[in-house]
């Protein structure tokens, strides 16, 4: 392969690259009970355990069925939790469920690539913090989401992240196809520029006539 040709190819894939990575959002933690406007927040649970997937469903569908900032109790081994909802308002919430469930909880990395789920769960120190839920559903598939290592209390006091969850939904909403869009139309211009460039360079020179 000619070095230009190389040369064109790696500029493709770097800014394929750069434009992948500047899909990144971080999301805050709302620690106030009940909770405000903190964006993407839809509700919090203090005390937030017994730590498993299926209470975390129940969680959820909990608060979807709150009016804004309002909360409730949810039944747990050993007694009960308290939902909060939040004050911000989504469009079609639906009911969370355990199926496709993407579990991290041991040193659970603050990072996590949203690959097209409903909801995202962040559990702080097991009883002693909270547990916060996300919406993500309006959130582009293929994002990199970012959530705060430490929450709930200040300075020193605060607490750990222990673990998060994506969770899906009984309805499945489309991911944003806009940025998968884009990326594929920059991949067929650059195939179809290599193409021509290989094109123009097979082609033989045409011979100079004398006169």
């Amino acid at each position: 392969m000619r070095m230009s040709l190389k040369i064109g190819l790696c500029a493709v894939a770097c800014a394929c690259m750069a434009l992948t990575s500047a899909h990144a959002l971080p999301l805050s933690v709302d620690p106030n009970f009940p909770p405000g406007t903190t964006p993407y927040v839809l509700g919090n649970v203090n005390p937030p355990e017994p730590a498993d997937p299926v209470h975390y469903a129940d969680y959820i569908n909990a608060m979807i069925g709150l009016s804004l900032g309002g909360s409730t109790t949810v039944s747990v081994p050993g007694g009960s939790d308290t939902v909060y909802r939040s004050g911000n308002a989504f469009s079609d919430l639906t009911t969370a469920t355990t199926l496709g469930d993407v579990l991290s909880s041991v040193n659970p990395s603050t990072s996590i690539l949203d690959t097209g789920f409903e909801y995202l769960v962040g559990k702080y120190d097991g009883p002693n913090g909270g547990l916060e839920v996300w919406d993500i559903a309006s959130i582009a598939a293929g994002t990199t989401i970012t959530i705060p290592e430490n929450a709930y209390g200040a300075g020193n006091g605060q607490y750990g992240l222990s673990g998060w969850v994506l969770m899906d939904s009984t309805s499945q909403n489309v991911p944003d196809g806009g940025a998968t869009a884009l990326l594929l139309g920059i991949g067929l211009s650059a195939l179809f520029l290599v193409q021509r460039y290989m094109a123009v360079q097979a082609k033989p020179a045409k011979a100079v006539r004398k006169i």
